[in-house]
């Protein structure tokens, strides 16, 4: 296969993998916005997760929305990975091996290693299937307590640092994801590099991963406690 095949034939693995990426992204942004109530207190977070609850079919949708997308943005970048390896000569791959390669496979595999996580993630605060002993009866109002739950979880340490290291292989990844996106869109080109612009991808990242990653911490430093009103 040559390179202008391999383009081709890429082309609609890329769009799957920049589509699937923003929706994610979209995602990750209303999913950690809805995380941080937890520090409004108890009511708000038991309130919030309870609406959630009461629309019909939404968490079902959005669970297997969450790992459709995931799969299928996973199985794009392995895809344009495999067909861009296969595209270049020996010579040109030896050459390229330090830039391009070695970023590629780092998003690859740190997307495989996230997924394992998201379904870590979803069997212990969805569908609530490990680290039962963390579930609190009903709050006063009738609600699940959620904020029991995350709380007395993100209280052991092994829990919050597995969850805070996943964030930040994600802060890695949303990184050079969004850098990838931007060149695809011609971002990233040579003009651009000493303007705000390259700060984009990082900058959302990070806006992503700090938000995600406040939870855990203040749990452990004792900013956000078990009785929380």
């Amino acid at each position: 296969m040559n390179l202008a095949r391999a383009a081709q034939s890429s082309i609609g693995a890329k769009s799957v993998m920049a589509v699937s990426g923003l929706l994610l992204i979209l995602f990750l942004i209303g999913h950690m916005l809805g995380n941080l109530q937890i520090f409004f207190g108890a009511d708000v977070i038991n309130a919030y997760a309870h609406k959630l609850r009461e629309i019909p079919g939404f968490l079902w949708v959005a669970r297997i929305g969450l790992l459709s997308l995931l799969i299928m943005h996973i199985g794009a970048a392995i895809r344009v990975t495999r067909e861009n390896r296969a595209a270049r000569p020996e010579k040109y791959e030896a050459q390229r091996a330090q830039v391009a390669n070695v970023a590629a496979r780092t998003l690859m595999w740190s997307g495989v290693l996230i997924f394992a996580y998201v379904v870590y993630h979803l069997l212990h605060f969805t569908t609530r299937s490990v680290h039962t002993g963390y579930l609190k009866p009903l709050d006063s109002h009738g609600y699940f307590d959620a904020y029991s739950m995350v709380v007395g979880s993100f209280q052991n340490p092994a829990i919050a640092w597995i969850y805070i290291l996943a964030m930040l292989m994600l802060f890695s990844h949303l990184s050079h994801g969004i850098a990838s996106f931007l060149q695809t869109l011609g971002i990233s080109h040579p003009r651009y590099m000493n303007t705000p612009l390259r700060f984009i991808g990082p900058a959302i990242a990070g806006f992503i991963v700090a938000g995600f990653i406040a939870v855990p911490l203040a749990v452990q430093l004792g900013l956000v406690k078990l009785g929380g009103g």
